[in-house]
């Protein structure tokens, strides 16, 4: 899922119900937090450059998460 360029782009917590998600680019949007991404445990690959994001921390628990640019 690619919503990059949405400048007004700030919270993710819409994407929690796709549980099947293995790529989202978020590039250069608002986005401050990943916490919405947690619950995204297919998740592959994400894309975050150019974003307000300064903790990776909620990506912990992300095991399949192989690609982070």
């Amino acid at each position: 899922l690619n919503i990059s360029n949405i400048k007004a782009l700030e919270d993710l917590s819409f994407l929690a119900a796709l549980k099947e998600l293995t790529t989202l680019y978020i590039s250069n949007t608002a986005v401050k937090d990943l916490t919405p991404l947690i619950q995204l445990q297919k998740l592959e690959n994400l894309y975050i450059f150019n974003t307000q994001v300064t903790s990776l921390e909620a990506l912990i628990g992300l095991s399949n998460l192989s690609t982070l640019s």
